[in-house]
């Protein structure tokens, strides 16, 4: 599969002292701040936690690699891969709505 059209870029702007950014979410608290909370995260999820600083959201390199081959139009769309990551997603929610694992 060839993407004959260019993808657009994004332009950014930035936002300069005292100007809003619409779209930032102002956030209203109704706890009392004043008063102390003593939150626990359990040794599993702290786990977790500990393994995903470890491994990286993604590989940048891959991704750009990705991104050059787009854009020399010489991406391939493997549809073998696509299908099984389609099924597998649905068998996923299958079990998930049908309560088991």
């Amino acid at each position: 599969m060839k993407i004959d059209t260019p993808v657009p870029r994004i332009s950014t702007t930035s936002i300069g002292a005292g100007q809003v950014n619409p779209a930032k979410r102002t956030e209203v608290s109704l706890v009392d701040k004043s008063a102390s909370s003593n939150v626990q995260i359990s040794s599993h999820l702290q786990a977790l936690v500990n393994h995903s600083e470890n491994i990286g959201t993604f590989d940048e390199k891959k991704v750009m690699e990705i991104k050059t081959a787009i854009a020399e139009g010489r991406f391939q769309v493997s549809t073998k891969a696509v299908t099984d990551g389609l099924i597998a997603t649905t068998n996923d929610l299958i079990q998930s709505q049908s309560g088991t694992n």
